[in-house]
């Protein structure tokens, strides 16, 4: 009996000591970070079923999902205004349909710089991209 007890008494000792691991929920601070949805897709990017922007802090994740392959763009977000900014991206990976990394390619800075996409928020909510002549509207998923 004792060793059982001791071994209940152990186990309990370990169970105590062990951290949860449940995902913190991340939080907005300004009003364009948070989970976007595009609304209006390109017709260049035919190929792909949705696209959906994540903003949080200082970093971005740009994906454009479709039905064989996704494409994510990474990187860095410089806040332009209480709600507007500029991404740059900073990494691409393209992903097959069960979530294998095809190719990663790093962006350098001065392409990134380049290549820079321009994000507000319009009056009626809509968060507009802009990168040269294309534009996406957005909507926030609640």
């Amino acid at each position: 009996m004792k060793k059982i007890l001791s071994a209940a008494l152990v186990l309990l000792l370990a169970l105590s000591l062990c951290a949860c691991g449940g995902a913190k929920k991340k939080v907005a601070n300004t009003p364009i970070e948070g989970n976007w949805v595009c609304k209006n897709l390109s017709d260049n990017l035919k190929n792909f079923n949705d696209a959906t922007l994540e903003i949080y802090g200082e970093e971005f994740t740009y994906s454009l999902n479709g039905s064989k392959t996704s494409t994510v763009s990474t990187g860095r977000v410089q806040t332009t205004g209480a709600d507007s900014a500029v991404l740059y991206v900073e990494n691409q990976q393209q992903l097959d349909s069960s979530g294998k990394v095809l190719q990663e390619q790093k962006v350098e800075s001065s392409q990134s710089q380049k290549q820079a996409v321009y994000i507000s928020l319009t009056g009626d909510g809509f968060l507009l991209m802009t990168n040269g002549k294309k534009e996406m509207q957005f909507v926030k998923e609640s």
